[in-house]
């Protein structure tokens, strides 16, 4: 074996090829179709369903070590992550239909103020690293069944980790699951 080469590697690296070409075929088919807002939620859903699939593949091949990530731990909530339109729309759908009219009201208010504090950050030139994204409300996300891919691939096995990385602006290392 190669140093460096993780056993089960070669069918990794095919499985890191093939998911997100499923996940564009289907999209742009689905897309060229309709594009109204409920074929964009399923485009979103598919997408969180082919990475699923695709990462309960890649946990067979090669086994994660244990996870730290769990309820009330919100290190990585911290860090601004990036979403596509679909999933934004899914976000929507789902906090409209699962938040109180005054519980969505107050996100949507916090939505604006954090949008508010990281351009004031980004201004100054200091790092938006700290600033709690507008899904989490007293350590949990409002919106965990749906939330973005970026934050369903997050995962650390040391807490500790996240927080001093989250502290050091991204300047230290977490040790993370990636096949």
């Amino acid at each position: 074996m190669e140093q460096g080469t993780l056993p089960g590697a070669a069918p990794l690296d095919d499985l890191e090829r093939r998911a997100p070409h499923s996940e564009r075929l289907r999209a742009n088919q689905a897309l060229q179709r309709d594009r109204s807002p409920l074929t964009l939620i399923k485009v979103a859903a598919c997408g969180t369903r082919i990475v699923e699939e695709a990462l309960q593949q890649a946990e067979r091949a090669v086994p994660p070590p244990c996870s730290a990530c769990k309820e009330g731990c919100d290190w990585c909530c911290h860090l601004t992550v990036g979403t596509s339109v679909p999933e934004v729309i899914r976000l929507l759908d789902y906090l409209r239909q699962n938040l109180s009219p005054e519980d969505f009201a107050a996100f949507q208010e916090r939505v604006a103020r954090l949008d508010e504090q990281r351009r004031a950050l980004r201004v100054a030139g200091r790092s938006e690293a700290g600033v709690p994204c507008a899904l989490l409300v007293d350590h949990c996300c409002i919106a965990y069944p749906v939330r973005p891919l970026m934050c369903r691939g997050f995962n650390s096995s040391d807490a500790t980790a996240c927080e001093r990385f989250l502290q050091s602006s991204g300047q230290t290392s977490v040790p993370l699951y990636a096949p």
